[in-house]
């Protein structure tokens, strides 16, 4: 029985410390889920605070997803895309204050 628990404990230690190595944890960033992307389309009672003074064309153009940690609302950055469910490196910042986080990277793809 203490082998098997041993062996447990052994694997969820490695599922941690992989996680722990694609996150910048050493200088603040954190890691969430896209849960919902904000376009022109979203109705505009369900834009954030740290959006509503763009433009549906900035919406457009540029990608803003909210990504679940606790509720963050983020940009992607240049050129990358996400998807529902993925995982993002991200920098939390507080959106009721107008302040959008910040997303470094994508760093796994949920599976679809």
């Amino acid at each position: 029985m203490n082998r098997i628990l041993f062996g447990i404990m052994a694997i969820a230690l490695a599922a941690c410390s992989t996680v722990s190595n694609d996150i910048d944890w050493q200088h603040g960033a954190k890691h969430g889920w896209v849960s919902r992307i904000y376009s022109s389309a979203t109705p505009k009672q369900e834009i954030p605070a740290c959006l509503a003074l763009l433009s549906p064309a900035e919406l457009d153009q540029r990608h803003f997803v909210r990504v679940s940690m606790l509720i963050e609302v983020a940009e992607l950055p240049e050129g990358e895309t996400a998807n529902i469910d993925d995982r993002v490196e991200i920098w939390p910042a507080d959106c009721d204050t107008g302040k959008l986080s910040r997303i470094s990277r994508v760093t796994s793809r949920a599976t679809q």
